[in-house]
This record gives C-alpha cells, structure tokens and sequence, in this order.
C-alpha cells in the first residue's frame, strides 16, 4: 500500500504532541479522524509506528528514523508549492523575451528600458520578431513572456489579450513638399512616388489590403527592408510615404519624432479614411497567473500610456 502524502502531518502532529486529542485540535480534525489516518499509516508502512504508554503515545523506532524526512517534506510543500507565487523585481537577474516589431521597438522600447532601469536593474530585455506560428509555440513554451502589436492570428483561446493603443495610418513628406496642405487628397496620393518599407508587420499586411480593395493604385517608387531609412529618403525627395498615426493623439508612432524632426518631416492626413487597427498585448494563458508575468504586464501597460502622453506633450509642432 502506498503512503498518502495527507497523513506525514497527523504523523507528525502525533508525535510532536503525544496524545491523539491534541493532535487533532493542532490540525482541526476529529479524533476518530487521526485515528483512521493513523491506521491507514500503519497499514502502508507496516509498523505500528506508535505504542500507548503511561505518558502518551510513544514513536516506534522506525517512525523516529523517518520524523525529520517528513519534516523536510512538509516544509518543502508548504516553502515551494503551497505557498503563494511571489515576484521581487528589485531581486530578479533573469530575462524577459518580448516580441515586437521594428514600429514597436522604435516607440516603446526605449520607455520600457527606463522601467527596467528602475525596477529590475539586474534583468535583462530582449526582442524579438518571428513569423505566427513559430511565436504562437514561443510563447506556449514561455520561451517568449508577451507579443505586443497587430497579431491577427492570435484567435486561439490559448491566448488572452488586451488593447494598448489604437492607430490608423498617415503620410510623411519633407517639409517645403509641392502638397501644401496638411491634408493629402486621392489625387495627391496616386500623383506623387511611395517609399515602401517591406515589414514583415502585420498590420503592413493590413493597409496593402484596403489599397487592394479599395482598388487605389499608388507608384511606388522604391520599396526597402530597413524602415529607418524612409526619413532620409522622404526628407531629400517627393516621395511620400505611409507611417502609423496615434489616435486620439495625430502622432507618428512609426518613427521617432526625434528623426522626425531632424529630417525636417511633417505629417498629413488623407482625405479619404484609412483602416484603424488595435494594438494589442497578448500571453499564454499558462502565464495569466504567474507573478513575473503579470508584473511584466502591468509595467508594459503603465509605460506605454506614459509614452502615449509624453509623445502627445512632446511634438505639438507635427500636429495635424
């Protein structure tokens, strides 16, 4: 017969007090209770494991050789497995793996570090993108905590999720550009040349659709893999090119405004409406409960509403 974990306490409680009664007041049971555990005890360790004496009940020689193993045992469940998770970012000198795009990583990334600075000085960030699938395992596997941006495939209820911003789309020009306006019309947007970066974003995915079936036809006049490179390409020609825009706030998330500034680059509205996408957090729901990862949670979402408002106080001249 196998020894039930549930009766190391009322062996131990029996021998600490020596009498049944007050064993069973130590573990809120009745007598009869510790009683038939103490039979069930017997009958799986073969050994009477306690004789009546004068003063009580007595351990047998071969419950005093297993007492302090039990005692082990019982504060090992109760120190690492009964109690409550608990998290000290202060303490922590681990990694934490978010998935980002480059938008992502240019808007926010650098609020989050200062977080980090702060709050987890021994913990190491990392980014990171890969295509759906591979990320959907990553972060099942928690090699990855979070995902942050457009994941349209994440519709499994593997995952929870939560909105974090909101964004549509805009244009960016260099300042003293032929449209003066600081609006873009139709005409305006198929008229002049597109600098195309080839982001393996979704949300790119997102506004190559609504061209498609809204059947707008733009020229684009060069498409490049490294998005950083658009300022400086709109900034010393005509060309136009299409950047996220922050709602409610009229800000480029896409670029930071510092480049933004530096290029001499304003932004424009279209005049006809462009699609909106929801920016979202998403986490296996093998992690809901962890404290690491709600703490990452919490700390993302903090941060990047202070990122929302600074960026909004930051750059009023490239309001529309």
């Amino acid at each position: 017969m196998t020894l039930n974990l549930n009766l190391l306490p009322v062996l131990l409680a029996v021998y600490e007090t020596g009498h049944v009664g007050q064993a069973a007041a130590r573990l809120k049971m009745s007598q009869p209770g510790v009683s038939t555990a103490l039979a069930r005890a017997r009958k799986a360790l073969n050994d009477p494991l306690f004789v009546r004496t004068a003063g009580g009940m007595e351990a047998t020689a071969r419950l005093r050789n297993v007492v302090d193993p039990i005692r082990s045992v019982l504060s090992t469940i109760d120190k690492k497995i009964a109690a409550a998770p608990t998290f000290a970012p202060a303490d922590y000198r681990g990694e934490f793996c978010v998935a980002m795009s480059d938008v992502g990583e240019a808007t926010y990334l650098a609020a989050l570090l200062h977080s980090f600075a702060r709050n987890v000085p021994h913990a190491t960030l990392r980014s990171v993108s890969s295509s759906p699938s591979d990320l959907a395992k990553s972060m099942e596997d928690a090699t990855v905590d979070l995902a942050i941006g457009y994941f349209p495939d994440f519709k499994s209820t593997e995952f929870y999720q939560t909105v974090i911003d909101t964004y549509t789309f805009a244009c960016i020009m260099r300042r003293g550009h032929p449209i003066k306006s600081d609006t873009v019309t139709l005409d305006e947007f198929k008229k002049y040349g597109h600098a195309v970066p080839q982001s393996r974003s979704r949300s790119h995915e997102v506004f190559e659709q609504y061209l498609k079936a809204k059947r707008i036809e733009r020229h684009v006049t060069l498409r490049t893999e490294h998005f950083l490179s658009i300022p400086m390409i709109v900034a010393n020609t005509d060309l136009l090119a299409i950047v996220p825009l922050g709602l409610p706030d009229n800000v480029s998330i896409g670029l930071p405004q510092a480049i933004m500034q530096a290029n001499n680059i304003r932004v424009a509205k279209t005049t006809f409406a462009l699609p909106k996408i929801a920016t979202k957090m998403h986490w296996h729901r093998s992690m809901h409960r962890d404290p690491r990862n709600q703490w990452l949670r919490r700390t993302i979402i903090d941060d990047l509403r202070s990122v929302r408002r600074g960026l909004s106080r930051a750059v009023d001249d490239v309001r529309i």
